[in-house]
């Protein structure tokens, strides 16, 4: 169980990192204000769907299709 929390913890931090860097490219680039939105929101949904997925797996519910690589 701890092992799977690590793993766990590891995607939280992953999918952060995604998300901090897709908004920070964002805004470094001059770009129209619509395409930033869009982006961001691109970036937060990618983001919400792999930890959804992480958590998932971790309670033992397998998504068809759909599985993260096991780290470590």
């Amino acid at each position: 169980m701890i092992r799977a929390l690590i793993v766990l913890i590891i995607w939280l931090i992953i999918a952060g990192v995604v998300l901090w860097a897709a908004r920070y490219i964002a805004d470094a680039l001059p770009l129209d204000p619509i395409i930033k939105r869009v982006i961001n929101v691109v970036a937060t949904v990618v983001a919400v769907i792999i930890v959804l997925i992480a958590l998932l797996q971790l309670v033992g519910i397998i998504v068809p299709g759909v599985d993260l690589p096991k780290i470590g």
